[in-house]
């Protein structure tokens, strides 16, 4: 199957933070030099601050796609995945919010990555890191004790550089640059707006992965700041 990548962005307002978002996504997507096809999809949920007309301003390539101020977080990835795998024709879709950076190269990591998987079903999760502290990890995912159920950060607040795996497994991930292939959206289903409206869609939706068998690494190259 041809590599066919659509980055969800949900907003709502923000547009200052979604131009520079932007700016340093595609600077990103450009310098993979790849010819895998990388698109960029905005769920608007009803923003007042004309970001869509500043958007398509400066990003004529950037596809956008409206709410009504009533999806939320979740309601907005689920839409923007339907969107992504159905219109768009993605084989993946990667989780993004308007206000990261990634690294230079982060879409050349992630496209070798891809590549690199003996099968798709594999959920891709980031190295997350702190704008105001960008040496140190905010979070690559985390992990569950299943004997007390108690959910832990995987190496919270540690320097990048003592972060000594390439590649941990990991139970469950935040919405920020999280992979996800066709074959897994279609076999663990939708995200769950009802329930997880805003906060904690993205937990859900790694516990039901989980629970089906699917595995999910986060990956030391994989960095973005936010």
């Amino acid at each position: 199957d041809i590599m066919n990548i659509v980055v969800l962005i949900p907003i709502h307002n923000g547009v200052d933070s979604t131009i520079s978002g932007l700016d340093s996504l595609y600077k990103s997507i450009a310098y993979s030099r790849s010819n895998i096809k990388i698109r960029v999809l905005i769920i608007d949920d009803g923003s007042t601050d004309e970001s869509c007309k500043m958007i398509k301003k400066y990003f004529q390539d950037v596809e956008i796609i409206q709410g009504d101020g009533t999806l939320w977080w979740t309601g907005a990835i689920e839409e923007g995945s339907r969107y992504a795998f159905y219109r768009m024709k993605a084989s993946h879709i990667l989780l993004w919010n308007n206000d990261i950076q990634p690294h230079q190269l982060y879409m050349q990591n992630l496209i070798k990555i891809i590549h690199s998987l003996s099968d798709q079903y594999r959920i891709i999760c980031s190295t997350i890191m702190y704008k105001e502290n960008p040496q140190v990890v905010y979070s690559m995912g985390g992990r569950i004790d299943k004997k007390t159920g108690a959910f832990s950060i995987l190496n919270k607040n540690m320097s990048i550089d003592s972060v000594d795996e390439s590649i941990y497994n990991v139970d469950y991930f935040g919405g920020m640059g999280t992979c996800i292939s066709k074959e897994i959206y279609e076999t663990v289903g939708q995200f769950d707006r009802i329930n997880f409206p805003h906060y904690k869609g993205d937990y859900d939706y790694a516990m039901r992965a989980g629970k089906l068998g699917i595995k999910m690494n986060a990956h030391r190259i994989l960095q973005i700041w936010n």
